[in-house]
């Protein structure tokens, strides 16, 4: 039984890479994440889609991507401490970390992808950076 552990609720401001393309504009919100059976990042972009205005940026990024354009993700960029510092704890309880994750991204329906995690520091901010090496 696979056990979620809620890392942060509320939205949080996301880039992501996609079809040569990408996209500031977004935000994720559920961010959860479980160890077993695999190490697996989960996240929520739905709510781009639920806008009054169809012509914001905002909406505009993630209908693209719904349409299709998530099957050429690239790479996802995190900043939220809250998370990445939740990922970190994570790991340290680890025995051995793993070199790849699971990221399901949930956009009218669950999108998986085998992604490679790098984090990268650049005085007190971090980033985590989730380059996609194939779908899960």
């Amino acid at each position: 039984m696979a056990i979620w552990r809620a890392l942060r609720k509320t939205n949080s401001h996301i880039h992501l890479s996609f079809a040569k393309t990408f996209s500031n504009n977004l935000s994720g919100s559920d961010f959860q994440l479980r160890i077993s059976p695999e190490f697996e990042l989960r996240f929520d972009l739905n709510s781009n889609l639920r806008t009054r205005s169809k012509m914001t940026n905002t909406y505009i990024d993630a209908r693209e991507l719904a349409d299709g354009s998530i099957n050429s993700l690239e790479f996802v960029q995190i900043d939220e401490k809250q998370v990445i510092d939740g990922l970190n704890k994570a790991l340290q309880n680890l025995k051995k970390r793993p070199d790849k994750w699971k990221l399901t991204i949930l956009l009218e329906g669950e999108h998986s992808f085998l992604v490679e995690p790098e984090f990268y520091r650049r005085g007190n901010l971090t980033s985590l950076f989730l380059k996609v090496c194939g779908r899960a």
